[in-house]
């Protein structure tokens, strides 16, 4: 593993992509039985040692061990509802335009975010995210 991640390494910095080694993170994918399975303390990455994590951030998306998706909704909640409570206080001061450019900046747009990767999850995941569309569309009225 040690000699594939070495490889790419150098590949990305040969095309003058950056490869930061202190913000690389190692997530370890699979079922219960098959994490239990797998004992990574850490992994060498250039000069830096990595050690798993439980929800890494990638591209704005948070994952986790059995790519449920979990945290990355219940971060996007959390996110949509701090712009809510903030926008709330400034409502009264904002047209009905400008409130809808600021849902639309600030939490509709996170939630297409990465969307594709919320796919075949179970309904009750989604009911959430949809619960905050729901709250954006009754906000801006």
């Amino acid at each position: 593993m040690y000699k594939c991640i070495e490889d790419i390494r150098e590949w990305m910095l040969n095309d003058k992509l950056t490869f930061n080694d202190d913000k690389t993170e190692l997530i370890i994918i699979g079922t219960s039985q098959q994490i239990a399975k797998v004992s990574i303390n850490t992994l060498r990455v250039g000069a830096a040692a990595i050690t798993p994590v439980s929800s890494p951030r990638n591209l704005g998306s948070w994952l986790d061990s059995k790519l449920t998706m979990a945290i990355h909704i219940s971060k996007t909640c959390n996110s949509a509802f701090y712009y809510f409570y903030n926008l709330r206080r400034i409502r009264k001061y904002l047209s009905k335009d400008n409130t809808e450019t600021l849902i639309h900046a600030f939490i509709s747009s996170r939630i297409d975010f990465c969307n594709s990767l919320l796919y075949g999850l179970p309904e009750y995941q989604l009911n959430k995210l949809q619960g905050v569309q729901n709250l954006c569309k009754g906000f801006s009225k």
